[in-house]
């Protein structure tokens, strides 16, 4: 991928995926800027997040970057966060399902789905979420599949938290 493909691109997950094969030292430097693109993600898919304690987790992960919250806190937010997705996969009891079709019903863009196709997008919202709120530190950095190769992903928003600028991408 070159300057031109990257600015024209419409799919994130293509994006990230050739800067991290292409320029993977760069990617690593990168990983504040991509922390915040995650962020910002989480932010656009709220409405599929409706649980408190992951919404309060992506605050949390913002006043983090500006230094306004401690890692404990951080920790505990994020320890909570992971809690709610784990309940999105480990349901199985018909409460679980009559809780998660009440959520589902609230948002459109899932009224019309079957419940486990539902039950899949919210639990792969509240994965999502989990993981951005803790981008730089998990192993996977900077290319966390679960993040980097989501469906939730913008090449818009991308572009306007990602500006690799490789001095090769203008040699084409």
């Amino acid at each position: 991928m070159n300057y031109q493909d990257w600015s024209a691109s419409k799919c994130a997950p293509a994006m990230l995926t050739a800067l991290h094969f292409q320029y993977p030292k760069q990617m690593e430097l990168l990983i504040p800027e991509l922390h915040k693109y995650f962020l910002a993600t989480c932010k656009a898919i709220e409405h599929l997040t409706p649980q408190k304690n992951l919404r309060q987790a992506v605050i949390g992960a913002e006043e983090h970057l500006l230094g306004k919250i401690t890692d404990e806190k951080l920790h505990r937010l994020q320890w909570r966060a992971e809690a709610d997705a784990f309940r999105m996969s480990d349901a199985k009891e018909p409460e679980d399902f009559e809780w998660l079709q009440n959520m589902a019903s609230g948002i459109n863009e899932l009224e019309n789905l079957p419940i486990e196709v539902a039950h899949r997008k919210l639990e792969n919202a509240a994965y999502f979420v989990d993981n951005a709120i803790c981008y730089p530190t998990l192993s996977s950095a900077p290319f966390s599949r679960r993040l980097c190769l989501s469906e939730f992903l913008s090449a818009d928003l991308l572009r306007e938290h990602v500006d690799p600028l490789m001095e090769d991408w203008y040699n084409f």
